[in-house]
């Protein structure tokens, strides 16, 4: 594993037990910004689970077609969404990008965001795999670009949506995007990048 993220046996974390029942007997991982929520005593209200291989993704989608108070919602080019009617919570099973959860969460944008809840299917153990910073930045509220960005007006658009909640970027991370942004110069996918993202 790398050495900017780190793994704990997920029963250290109370906060995330309520993400066991979205991925039981599924080889999924859930990753991204529900765990802003969960560990801000927040009732998360979005769920996205990602997948190894698009094998793992078409057995999670036969599994989730019979699962009780779990209904379809909707299918595009990113993923299939459903909702969990009894707690109201969105569940998106991704299948615009596969990986390791290790690889999954490195390409996403902010520290904050670069978590996973990975369930071991041969011994029904759980891990909580996050950046080494995670805790303190969410602790600080600050967003902190780590890597680089493929797709810089996303990350940009992004920063809008996390200063509602309380989060802005660290003077370090405002330059790495500016210099993202005038480095591609004329944006020729703007729209694509506007609306391409994960949590």
């Amino acid at each position: 594993m790398s050495s900017k993220f780190k793994m704990q046996p997920s029963f250290n974390y109370v906060e995330l037990k309520v993400l066991q029942k979205y991925i039981k007997n599924t080889r999924g991982f859930v990753a991204g910004g529900c765990f802003k929520d969960l560990f801000s005593g927040k009732i998360t209200r979005d769920i996205d689970i990602f997948f190894e291989n698009e094998k793992d993704y078409n057995e999670a989608l036969t599994l989730y077609s019979t699962k009780k108070n779990i209904k379809w919602i909707y299918e595009n080019d990113n993923c299939t969404g459903y909702r969990d009617v009894k707690n109201n919570i969105g569940v998106e099973l991704i299948k615009s990008i596969f990986g390791t959860p290790e690889v999954v969460i490195s390409q996403f944008d902010f520290t904050i965001v670069k978590a996973a809840y990975v369930n071991s299917l041969e011994d029904d153990e759980t891990s909580f795999i996050y950046h080494h910073d995670f805790f303190e930045h969410l602790t600080l509220k600050r967003l902190v670009i780590d890597e680089e960005m493929p797709r810089a007006v996303a990350t940009l658009n992004r920063t809008w949506k996390y200063a509602k909640y309380g989060f802005g970027l660290c003077r370090e991370s405002k330059l790495k995007l500016t210099n993202a942004i005038i480095e591609k110069g004329v944006v020729d996918d703007i729209n694509g990048d506007l609306y391409f993202g994960f949590d």
